[in-house]
């Protein structure tokens, strides 16, 4: 009789809308590990729990690199077809309750068939699509090596539709026209995954859907210590990651974002149906890139009504080295404590695009009561900040406590050394603009309002439209610009210069000064001063 032990973890997703009663019925032991026992013997397996608890849960092992196709019920390959043994292929399983799914690491799954997925775990019982590794007679869920590879060519790779408490992860997803797709489903993890290489069009996409004439959401998911990455030019001409038309209270973090064709995170709804939105979601922590893209942005926040795409909050994330703006539109959508650096033109448009952040409200989007704060926004080829005209309005937007440096490097639009940018238009009304240190070392007039290039004083002067004061032009005093170092200096003009908001800390974690802490101001940028005292 041989023992084989199988490590397996079942970490309880961390949702802020969990119902924390039921998750507290857990028992403790299970939030941490379950060790299942395999006993082998001659012609006969078992499977218990040493624990005796969750026991109906099944586990399948899928090994593509094994030569017959067995019934997955073990990790040793089957000796003839059918057998008892690891499954060598996706195609004909079928996804079911209380069960769990490991692909071997180290091989590749290739097919054209989707791997599709429709059914219902619990906050007890996830279902889970992950890994697998064998160490002796050790088999251990995780990865060592390669992750597991699934690809396909056209369609998607993993469709999942009408699921719940689904946990992915530990595999690398490739290729087709989008490596995953959830639609109507809620309480998903995606996580330590590898996502969207040669993929032709998107990573992931998160999406609600009509089933039986009923719109069913895609809410409360995660998605996190993945990176998304088409794998160069020639592939992703869509989104690195979509959530839209009912895709709510997910969080998006601590991803690397790479190379993808038109946004590189994009929230989105055009949904007619009455009660669809795209809102409250969180994007933190992520790091956003596109060196090898002619036409990519960071991020992009979109609705066609109000209440459409709403209340959700970007914030302390790294984008560099894209080449299209950044797009805020929607209503009460927030986007702060990031740092967005190296917006260059798109060789693919004739006019300038590389803003690093618009307000335009395009198409039939609106763009009403947004926030952009404490930014840094620096060496963008056009404008760091645009309020542009349009047809639809552009109303009650506030602007403050940003960094805006050396923007306008490379204008094609004729905005050479140009900060902020605000079009004389009846659609641009009544935004805020305060307490913004807007500096070019080539020019002290970095400011073109109402189609005239002014100074920073004479653009505090103006009420209009716009409420616009305590705007300054003093070099920021960065510790080390070129090394991508963002912090203040002791003698920044930029410390105790801000607005006062809620967030409590800042891009590096540090505390931020409350509302009742009269004796401290917020400081401009990402960083939060702190000199400590010899007292």
């Amino acid at each position: 009789m041989h023992f084989v032990f199988i490590e397996y973890f079942d970490e309880v997703t961390q949702l802020e809308q969990f119902n924390k009663k039921s998750i507290e019925l857990l028992p403790f032991v299970m939030i941490f590990f379950q060790i299942t026992l395999i006993l082998l013997t001659s012609g006969c397996i078992m499977i218990s729990n040493a624990w005796g608890y969750n026991s109906a849960k099944s586990i399948i092992f899928i090994d593509p690199s094994a030569e017959f196709n067995g019934d997955g019920s073990l990790v040793l390959p089957a000796i003839n077809r059918g057998g008892v043994g690891a499954y060598n292929s996706w195609n004909n399983i079928k996804i079911k309750q209380n069960t769990s799914y490991y692909q071997k690491c180290n091989t590749i799954y290739i097919s054209n068939n989707t791997i599709n997925i429709s059914a219902q775990g619990s906050i007890k019982n996830n279902l889970i699509i992950g890994a697998y590794y064998l160490e002796g007679k050790k088999v251990v869920i995780g990865v060592k090596g390669k992750k597991p590879i699934i690809h396909k060519d056209t369609g998607y790779t993993l469709f999942i539709s009408n699921t719940k408490n689904l946990i992915i992860e530990n595999l690398d997803i490739r290729g087709g026209d989008g490596a995953v797709a959830f639609y109507a489903s809620s309480f998903i993890t995606l996580r330590h995954c590898s996502i969207g290489k040669f993929s032709n069009n998107l990573g992931v996409l998160v999406s609600g859907r009509k089933i039986n004439g009923q719109y069913i959401e895609s809410n409360y998911g995660v998605i996190e210590n993945c990176e998304i990455s088409s794998g160069g030019e020639n592939f992703g001409r869509g989104d690195g990651i979509k959530l839209t038309n009912g895709a709510n209270f997910w969080k998006i973090r601590n991803n690397k974002v790479i190379d993808w064709g038109h946004t590189s995170i994009y929230l989105h709804c055009n949904e007619s149906f009455f009660l669809n939105r795209t809102s409250f979601n969180k994007i933190y922590n992520n790091k956003i890139s596109a060196p090898k893209k002619k036409y990519c942005r960071g991020f992009e926040t979109w609705g066609s009504d109000i209440s459409k795409c709403e209340y959700n909050k970007i914030f302390n994330n790294l984008i560099t080295d894209t080449t299209v703006r950044n797009q805020v539109n929607g209503n009460n959508n927030s986007v702060y404590y990031n740092v967005i650096l190296n917006v260059s033109n798109s060789k693919l448009k004739t006019v300038g695009v590389g803003q690093g952040i618009d307000l335009e409200g395009f198409g039939n989007g609106i763009c009403r009561n947004n926030k952009i704060f404490n930014n840094v926004i620096a060496n963008c080829d056009e404008a760091g900040i645009r309020l542009w005209r349009g047809k639809n309005i552009k109303k009650g937007n506030q602007i403050f406590n940003n960094i805006v440096y050396n923007c306008g490097r490379n204008s094609k639009n004729g905005y050479a050394n140009i900060g902020i940018v605000v079009s004389k238009h009846r659609s641009v009304a009544q935004n805020l603009i305060k307490n913004n240190c807007i500096y070019n070392e080539n020019s002290k007039k970095n400011i073109f309002y109402h189609g005239s290039r002014i100074s920073i004083n004479e653009f505090n002067k103006f009420g209009g439209e716009s409420n616009i004061e305590n705007n300054f032009n003093f070099a920021p005093m960065f510790q080390n610009f070129k090394k991508k170092d963002f912090k203040l200096q002791t003698n920044s003009k930029c410390i105790n210069s801000g607005m006062q908001h809620s967030v409590i800390k800042d891009f590096f974690g540090n505390p931020v000064p409350a509302n009742f802490q009269s004796r401290f101001k917020i400081d401009i940028g990402i960083h939060e001063f702190f000199q400590v005292s010899n007292n």
